[in-house]
């Protein structure tokens, strides 16, 4: 499971963390079902000790981004706390 602390390395805003205790719940929602199907745990990404990917301590990892994040495109979904990339 994600937790709000993993997900975000970075200030964000009330509304933020909400969008991100909605996003959270749907991804675990997903995993338990593929773990129910196919039996294998989430994979842990090395770099940042978590199921979330990305650099650790990176600008901008697999995570929550700030506008000024120099990671991704400038309106993508990380940047409002809808989205994530998780290890593989």
């Amino acid at each position: 499971m994600i937790t709000v602390f993993q997900y975000f390395a970075k200030p964000h805003t009330e509304a933020q963390k909400d969008s991100a205790i909605d996003l959270l719940s749907r991804v675990e929602a997903l995993e338990q079902e593929f773990y129910a199907e196919t039996g294998e745990p989430p994979d842990i990404d090395p770099d940042t000790g978590t199921e979330v990917s990305g650099t650790h301590g990176g600008d901008g990892d697999g995570g929550f981004r700030t506008p000024r994040s120099t990671t991704g495109a400038t309106n993508s979904s990380h940047r409002e706390a809808a989205g994530v990339d998780k290890s593989e």
